[in-house]
């Protein structure tokens, strides 16, 4: 199964555990990415965090719907805001990076 971690970005990684280091897939990308790969009602309350909201498909393709910074001091504050727009933008899989 193939993950695109960052389109914006150009890098991507064949994702096989939760936890991953992304390889840079070609030279326009400089920054490398730690990502831990959650189910949207499963992720963890993030302290600080850089995240991508994906639609994982019954075939084991994703899209990337969207992403963000988890910012506020609270980490409960953070996961409500993750899962939240999660949930309107029709996610069911976060990948969290840490800041």
């Amino acid at each position: 199964m193939r993950c695109v971690v960052s389109r914006s970005l150009g890098c991507s990684q064949d994702i096989h555990t939760k936890s991953e280091f992304a390889q840079p897939a070609s030279k326009a990308c400089e920054v490398a990415a730690v990502a831990s790969i959650y189910s949207l009602i499963e992720c963890p309350a993030p302290s600080a965090a850089s995240y991508v909201l994906v639609k994982r498909h019954a075939d084991g393709s994703r899209d990337i719907l969207g992403s963000g910074r988890a910012v506020a001091e609270a980490p409960s504050v953070n996961l409500a805001i993750i899962r939240e727009r999660g949930a309107k933008l029709g996610a069911n899989e976060v990948h969290l990076g840490s800041l």
